[in-house]
């Protein structure tokens, strides 16, 4: 059994405030294929497949001190470009366990691995993200999708709602201003949507 730390089981919450502002328009995130070169560093070149808010296939090449750390770096900085929430965001750390299954003659060769991500935010809290699998590689890649999906979708929900609170200002709907304000304390409680926001009151976004 995984024992969640409690910023686990408040992204969780968060999700799913973030599933019900964005609908059909969440982004999801996928790796179709990837490459890794070892050398001094490693190199990794991923093509993903997504949906959602941007449906153009991608694909990234990433440096860094092992594959986690070359995948990251790569993913972030391509998707930084258009989501500047991630810009903010420090890779700490991650961890690497593995789920013993099966008896003693095979449960080292058949069980998942399961890899935890820890990213900082500028308000120094920390967002946790777990992914399993029977690959190590694949074990990374999922973890890294997973929380570049996390941190693009919230800030797609912070735009939307940003909107949505205007739209109900405009209408006088001050129920629909009170729900969308509080789901997006709920958001920018974790992390800093400063610069996005500035943008929004500029016209920018």
């Amino acid at each position: 059994m995984v024992v969640l730390y409690p910023e686990e089981i408040k992204q969780q919450e968060i999700l799913q405030i973030i599933k019900e502002v964005l609908g059909q328009k969440y982004f999801k995130i996928e790796v179709t294929e990837f490459i890794l070169r070892e050398s001094v560093n490693s190199v990794i070149t991923c093509t993903f497949s997504s949906s959602g808010a941007d449906e153009k296939p991608l694909q990234i090449e990433g440096k860094g001190v092992g594959m986690v750390d070359a995948l990251y770096t790569g993913l972030m900085d391509e998707m930084s470009k258009k989501y500047e929430s991630l810009s903010d965001l420090i890779f700490e750390d991650f961890s690497v366990n593995v789920k013993l299954q099966g008896n003693k003659n095979t449960r080292l060769l058949h069980s998942p691995v399961e890899i935890c991500l820890v990213i900082v935010g500028p308000k120094q809290k920390r967002f946790y993200f777990r992914a399993q699998s029977r690959s190590i590689a694949m074990a990374a890649v999922k973890v890294v999708s997973n929380a570049v999906e996390y941190l693009v979708n919230a800030e797609l929900a912070v735009v939307e709602l940003h909107k949505s609170i205007f739209d109900a200002s405009n209408r006088r709907r001050e129920d629909l201003k009170k729900r969308y304000t509080s789901q997006l304390s709920e958001i920018v409680c974790v992390t800093s949507y400063e610069k996005v926001i500035k943008n929004l009151d500029k016209g920018i976004y």
